[in-house]
């Protein structure tokens, strides 16, 4: 079950007071998705896991504190009030995503923003990666997946990827139906994951969803159903 409550924080840049939502406990269940979105029982934390100051659009997971590195000036910068306002106008607060946080989208994409400003490009990917998940929900797929290409992007610019953010990657290459970067980008791992594990199994039912140019959303379940009827030449 989710819980939350609403606490009042000072923003670390302007200095001002607003509402924010804290998230108090959540749990898992079921089974991931293919680019590692967790099933949860009850409301979806990641609608309540970003703060964003109204007063100068600082969002973060916590707007009390500052992000290292960070320069204040660039919130006076075009780039940055040009993606508040592109955003913020898209999904006014009459149209909310959810009733926890009409701005959750914004909030993830201009902390994703920020932090690839400073080259912190794990985090950017991250909040890439869960502006992509809800704008699934909102059924906006353009915007998903230009939301996915720029968590890849990210991903590519850290210094190696372990086996989660590899297997992130080549989901998202897919679900952006970028087919072929995105066969590519599975040869190395059809040779490095060759046992009969989960791992194995991702790779093989990931190739079958590549041929066939299916970007529909699956789970982990859905790769080793799909391995195993192959393995026992099931029809």
């Amino acid at each position: 079950m989710t819980t939350y409550q609403n606490i009042t924080k000072k923003c670390a840049y302007c200095g001002k007071e607003s509402e924010q939502t804290l998230l108090t406990s959540y749990n898992q269940t079921g089974y991931p998705s293919l680019d590692c979105r967790v099933e949860r029982m009850g409301a979806d934390p990641l609608y309540m896991a970003m703060d964003k100051c109204p007063h100068c659009n600082y969002a973060a997971h916590d707007i009390s504190q500052e992000l290292p590195g960070l320069d204040s000036k660039i919130f006076e910068s075009k780039e940055f009030k040009d993606l508040v306002e592109k955003y913020d106008k898209k999904w006014p607060v009459s149209e909310t995503l959810s009733f926890f946080n009409p701005n959750v989208v914004t909030s993830y994409l201009i902390f994703a923003y920020l932090n690839e400003s400073i080259n912190n490009y794990g985090a950017a990917a991250s909040c890439y990666l869960n502006a992509s998940w809800i704008l699934d929900d909102k059924k906006d797929i353009e915007s998903a997946n230009k939301a996915r290409k720029k968590a890849v992007s990210n991903f590519l610019k850290l210094n190696g990827l372990d086996v989660t953010s590899s297997f992130q990657v080549l989901d998202l290459l897919r679900k952006s139906c970028e087919f072929d970067e995105a066969l590519e980008f599975l040869k190395p791992l059809e040779e490095k994951y060759t046992d009969d594990d989960i791992f194995h199994a991702m790779v093989v039912f990931q190739k079958e969803l590549i041929k066939n140019k299916d970007s529909t959303n699956y789970t982990t379940l859905d790769a080793m159903e799909f391995f195993n009827k192959e393995k026992n030449g099931d029809k």
